[in-house]
């Protein structure tokens, strides 16, 4: 059975904590444009909050949650890329 990874912005920690437990601190990739820099790291890579779910209706409950279902069916409907989706707090595109 395979798990759905989600990577939050690092500014939804704290109110997403509630909601599910991440499954690390912190990671860290180079592709998370529009996260914080990571400045602690041997290399200065963007860091987001990973999360792991054992299935499609555990990851729609922790955004319905996160975000309120009228808010995440326009997320959703976003073209994203075919493996990579990233969530920005509201009003930060």
């Amino acid at each position: 059975m395979g798990r759905t990874a989600l990577v939050i912005h690092p500014t939804l920690k704290e109110r997403s904590s509630t909601l599910a437990e991440p499954a690390s601190d912190i990671k860290t990739c180079d592709h998370y444009q529009q996260f914080p820099l990571y400045l602690a790291g041997e290399r200065h890579e963007h860091y987001g909050i990973p999360h792991g779910f054992s299935s499609r209706v555990a990851l729609e409950r922790y955004l319905n949650g996160l975000f309120g279902e009228a808010s995440l069916k326009t997320r959703l409907a976003m073209p994203v890329a075919k493996r990579r989706v990233r969530l920005l707090p509201a009003g930060n595109g």
